[in-house]
C-alpha cells in the first residue's frame, strides 16, 4: 500500500492512497509522532510512503482510545461486546455519535440496567454502526398487506399496518422484560446474523433509539424487544448487505420526520394510525394595505425568490454528492460529470474541502490531475 497525502486533524488524521482508498485512524500521540517523524518526510522524499496493508490498524487498547476522545461508558457494560463499535466510529469521525449513544445508555441505566445490557448484547452482534444521533440501525422482515404494496404488516400477526416513514410503538409496559423468555411480546429488531432463519415479503431497514430497546433473550442475542421503531427504507437487497456508502447516508442522516404514528394497544392486535402534520412556519400575516391591494410586497417577493433559491440549490448539492460518492465508489467520472462539480463550486464560491470535506476533495483533485 502507498500513501500520497495526509490531512492531520485534532480527532482523527486521513490517509489517502495512491489507489484512492480513505483511511482515517485516530489521532493519538503515538499515530501522530509516526505520521509527522516518519511518514510526511517519506512522502517529501519519494512523493509516497510504501507500507503492509495492516500498518495503520490502531494497536491502542480500547480504553486508551475512550480516554482520549472523553468517553465513559455506564460501569456494567462490558467494553469488549462492543470495541468493533466504538472502532468504527473512531475510524468514521462519528465521536459525537459514539457519545450520544454511551449518554442515552446512561439515562436508560438509571431506570433499567437490564435494558442497557440488552442493547450492548445485541451490538455485540449488529454489523451497522451506531448513527451520527447516537441511535442504532437494524433490520425488520415484513409482508405486504393485501390492500397495497405500499402497505406493510408484520409477519407474525399479519395484521399490524404500516409503511416507510411510519413510527411503530407500544406501551413500554406491554414489552416483556424478561430476557429468560426467548420469544415474547414486543416489536422484533434483528441484527443481520438473525435473518438467515426468517424471511418476508420485504426487508426494512429501521431506526431504534437506545431508550426504546426493552430486552434481548438470552438465548439469542441477535434481536431485540423494543417499544419504538420507525422504517427509514425498504432494502433493493433482500441480503441486508448495504455498501459502505449506503451505511455512510444512512448513519448521516438525522432521524426522519414519521409520517404517521402506529399505535398498538396493549398486547392486542388492535391499533391506531395518527398523520403527522409536518411542521411549518407561521404565516405572516398580511397587512390591510395587502390584502386591499391583491400585491405582493419586495420584501415578500424577495422572501420567495430566496426560499426557492435555497431549496435548488440543495437539490444540486445533493446531484453533486451522489457524483463525488460514484468517484469513491468506482473510480471514474465522465467529462460532463467533472465539469457539473467545477461549475457547482464556481457558482458556490467555496472551496471543494469546504463543499464535500478534505478526503472527497482530495480524491478529486488527484483523479482529474491523473486524466489530465
Amino acid at each position: 500500500m502507498r500513501i500520497i497525502n495526509i490531512v492531520l486533524c485534532s480527532n482523527n488524521s486521513t490517509l489517502i492512497t495512491d489507489t484512492g482508498k480513505i483511511i482515517n485512524i485516530p489521532s493519538t500521540s503515538v499515530n501522530n509522532n509516526f505520521l509527522i517523524n516518519i511518514v510526511v518526510p517519506e512522502i517529501h522524499k519519494n512523493n509516497f510512503f510504501e507500507c503492509d496493508d495492516n500498518a495503520f490498524v490502531s494497536d491502542e487498547s480500547i480504553q486508551d482510545l475512550l480516554v482520549h476522545y472523553g468517553i465513559e461508558l455506564p460501569k456494567n457494560v462490558k467494553t469488549e461486546k462492543v470495541e468493533h463499535v466504538i472502532r468504527e466510529a473512531i475510524r468514521s469521525e462519528n465521536i459525537e455519535g459514539l457519545k450520544l449513544f454511551t449518554e442515552k445508555l446512561k439515562k436508560v441505566n438509571k431506570e433499567r440496567e437490564f435494558s442497557v445490557e440488552s442493547c450492548i448484547d445485541f451490538m455485540e452482534h449488529s454489523d451497522l454502526p451506531i448513527t451520527a444521533e447516537g441511535n442504532i440501525l437494524g433490520y425488520k422482515y415484513l409482508n405486504y398487506s393485501k390492500d397495497s404494496k405500499n402497505i406493510f404488516v408484520d409477519c407474525h400477526t399479519e395484521k399490524i399496518q404500516q409503511k416507510v416513514g411510519s413510527v411503530v410503538k407500544m406501551d413500554i409496559k406491554a414489552v416483556d422484560p424478561n430476557r429468560a423468555v426467548d420469544c415474547s411480546y414486543g416489536l422484533h429488531v434483528a441484527s443481520y446474523d438473525y435473518l438467515k432463519d426468517f424471511g418476508g415479503d420485504i426487508l426494512a431497514l429501521v431506526l431504534v433509539r437506545p431508550e426504546d430497546i426493552i430486552s434481548v433473550p438470552e438465548s439469542d442475542t441477535a434481536k431485540i424487544r423494543v417499544c419504538k421503531y420507525q422504517i427509514l427504507t425498504v432494502l433493493d437487497n433482500k441480503e441486508g448487505k448495504l455498501s459502505n456508502d449506503e451505511i455512510s447516508f444512512w448513519i448521516n442522516l438525522p432521524a426522519p420526520l414519521p409520517k404517521e404514528v402506529v399505535e398498538i394497544k396493549g398486547r392486542t392486535q388492535e391499533f391506531t394510525v395518527t398523520p403527522v402534520q409536518q411542521k411549518n412556519p407561521e404565516p405572516k400575516k398580511k397587512s390591510k394595505k395587502e390584502i386591499k391591494s391583491g400585491k405582493i410586497s419586495k420584501e415578500k417577493k424577495s422572501s420567495i425568490v430566496n426560499n426557492v433559491k435555497e431549496i435548488v440549490d440543495n437539490l444540486k448539492k445533493k446531484d453533486i454528492e451522489k457524483l463525488m460518492i460514484k468517484l469513491l465508489d468506482t473510480g471514474e467520472l465522465t467529462q460532463n460529470e467533472i465539469q457539473q462539480i467545477l461549475n457547482y463550486k464556481k457558482k458556490a464560491k467555496k472551496s471543494l474541502n469546504a463543499l464535500f470535506g478534505t478526503p472527497r476533495a482530495n480524491c478529486f483533485r488527484k483523479y482529474i490531475g491523473e486524466i489530465e
